[in-house]
């Protein structure tokens, strides 16, 4: 049967519905009480993963996926250290750590998924070293291609000068529509 608590239900007593008095089995599977067992509080009380997802998120080498389980882990261990609790009023003072906990493992979650977006976004950097050295690279290239087409100097130096003069009188709109690429707007 289910027993009524603040948080839930527990084994052992009657739920009362529309229906009449529901009588509940407790939930038991074949190693139910083994997992039981290892998940005890006291136990759990000095087990924490907040180490090893310090070091997760410190390290490059692992995924999102992998840390935000680490942390659903640990919310799940501070979630069962809260139920133990069961509403002992000389235990308030540890729910309110615990409810801390928790609402610390959610900000740092949300702040590891930001973290995740922003490091899939597409940044072109105008005014960065690496777009100077590879507009520069293209601009080289295009001027030798008109070399090997044996254009004459003259013709190459207008044309380079022309490209020069629009693309200063451009630049306000190119950066413009690129931001409106990347924001997704129309």
């Amino acid at each position: 049967m289910l027993k009524a608590t603040p948080l839930g239900l527990t084994a052992g007593s009657e739920i009362e519905g529309p229906v009449g008095n529901v009588i509940e089995e407790p939930f038991n599977t074949p190693d139910f009480e083994e997992k039981q067992h290892k998940l005890d509080p006291e136990m759990l009380a000095r087990v924490t993963k907040l180490n090893e997802i310090l070091l997760k998120i410190d390290d490059p080498n692992y995924s999102v996926f992998e840390v935000a389980r680490l942390i659903a882990v640990e919310m799940a261990t501070i979630s069962l250290l809260m139920a133990s609790i069961d509403y002992d009023p000389a235990m308030q003072w540890k729910f309110k750590a615990y409810e801390m906990q928790i609402k610390c493992l959610t900000a740092l979650g949300k702040q590891l998924n930001d973290a995740d977006v922003l490091s899939r976004k597409d940044i072109l950097n105008f005014d960065g070293p690496k777009f100077t050295y590879v507009l520069g690279e293209i601009i080289a290239l295009f001027k030798q291609s008109m070399k090997d087409a044996a254009v004459e100097e003259s013709l190459l130096t207008s044309v380079m000068k022309h490209y020069r003069d629009l693309m200063v009188a451009n630049e306000a709109t190119i950066r413009r529509e690129t931001e409106r690429i990347d924001s997704g707007k129309k």
